[in-house]
């Protein structure tokens, strides 16, 4: 394992070092300009994921260990609370100034644009990573999700990573990349739910290229690092007399509805929303059905390149297991629970658009390579407007100045969970030291 870590960090000090890697360098600065310029002026008030973390953290800089990490959405489940120990340090350098989630999330992006480039590099090549930091970089939706300061948005980086390693796998059949999966999957229970679907991959990934001792040892190994990483959440869940797994049992008789062909197909194109958000967002309902037939072509037609099969058979996985797993759930879906196919859906695209200009005749792929330029700077255009021109209409700094007002107007603000108003009156009273100036 010292030489898959060793053989990383080599290849992010070239990154960051070699003259070749400039323009990656340039992309990354760009888009960390664009996404978090002025941001508490520009970006939402916080909403009440950024408000549980303040709460949660400043817990932690109490005294108070927290086991169990942000409850999900529908069923009130928790993941890992890793999270809350990362945005730690941030607090405690800012003195609680929940602005601190802001300093943690851009470091999460330049980890994350930086895997991007790093992973595709040690994958396919250069060029693929110009292309996968370039979407990584200017596409608005990974934007969107990237400078949210809430758990999710670590998901992108480790996935990015357990994409790497499923890769690697399969192409050196060295075994020890399934402790790595096992790590990464434990470490994924820390952002989203989400990471059950790399389970069956694990399953795949050993029942395929592994069914060694070896393998199985590792497997293993692999599987008690994961649950390791969960290990808070089973403390916790001790303490307080399996309140998750109750509440498992609840969400199981209220949303498994069993599988009917007929949702299935309803659901069937929402599975694609990923594609739909990378190549696209005006036209990708159209494109990603386009985009699914034409790389089954490429598959069949390619089907002796190991480096096509091993890229079909995560897509078959990591999108086929979420619309059969989805289709036996009757609540509702976000487009934020398909975030883990980021690193395979631009692992197809690369791999469509290199296919075929290796088909051309060669006295085309000039042309071809200038249309490609024209429509990613079309597509940048097109993503990049609305990151420069989004300003919210009440940003992250009116908020804090609205509550100091009424802090100096003697208003009282009740402590409530998840209310970033209630942890912005006590930080004032408390840890700035606001005293009232006026009478309310």
């Amino acid at each position: 394992m010292h030489k898959l870590m060793s053989s990383i960090l080599l290849s992010v000090m070239k990154l960051l070092s070699s003259k070749a890697n400039v323009l990656i360098t340039v992309m990354i600065i760009t888009a960390l300009l664009i996404r978090f310029y002025d941001a508490p002026n520009r970006l939402s008030e916080f909403g009440w994921d950024q408000a549980r973390d303040a709460q949660k953290v400043d817990s932690i800089l109490d005294g108070n260990l927290q086991f169990q990490g942000p409850r999900t959405g529908i069923g009130h489940m928790h993941i890992g609370a890793l999270h809350y120990y990362f945005l730690a340090p941030f607090y405690l350098l800012t003195d609680r100034d929940p602005i601190a989630a802001y300093y943690y999330v851009i470091i999460i992006n330049i980890l994350y644009l930086i895997s991007a480039a790093v992973v595709f590099k040690k994958l396919f090549g250069y060029k693929a990573s110009v292309f996968a930091t370039y979407i990584y970089c200017f596409n608005d939706y990974i934007a969107y999700i990237g400078r949210n300061p809430w758990n999710v948005t670590m998901g992108i980086a480790i996935g990015l990573w357990i994409f790497y390693v499923a890769m690697k796998y399969m192409g050196t059949r060295k075994s020890y990349h399934l402790i790595w999966f096992g790590v990464l999957t434990g470490l994924y229970f820390h952002s989203h739910f989400s990471f059950i679907f790399y389970l069956p991959l694990l399953a795949v990934l050993f029942l395929i290229f592994g069914r060694t001792r070896k393998s199985f040892v590792h497997v293993i190994v692999g599987i008690i690092l994961m649950i390791i990483f969960m290990s808070g959440n089973i403390y916790s869940e001790i303490v307080n007399h399996n309140s998750d797994i109750n509440r498992y049992h609840e969400f199981w008789n209220n949303y498994f509805i069993g599988f009917h062909m007929q949702f299935f197909l309803h659901r069937l194109p929402y599975n694609l929303v990923m594609v739909e958000k990378i190549i696209a967002n005006s036209y990708g309902w159209i494109l990603k059905y386009v985009f699914v037939i034409m790389f089954g072509i490429l598959t069949y037609v390619r089907r002796s390149d190991e480096k096509v099969r091993r890229i079909a058979l995560l897509a078959l996985i990591l999108i086929g297991v979420p619309a059969i797993g989805y289709s036996i759930y009757g609540g509702t879906l976000s487009e934020y629970y398909y975030i883990f196919q980021f690193p395979i859906i631009i692992a197809m695209m690369w791999y469509m658009g290199s296919t075929l200009y290796q088909w051309l005749p060669q006295s085309y792929n000039k042309l071809y390579v200038v249309i490609l330029m024209i429509l990613g700077l079309m597509y940048a255009y097109v993503n990049v407007k609305p990151m420069v021109m989004y300003r919210e209409s009440k940003s992250i700094q009116q908020q804090k100045d609205d509550i100091l007002s009424q802090v100096k107007d003697g208003k009282v603000i009740k402590w409530e969970e998840g209310k970033m108003d209630s942890y912005l009156y006590f930080w004032y009273i408390v840890h700035k030291k606001i005293k009232p100036t006026n009478k309310y």
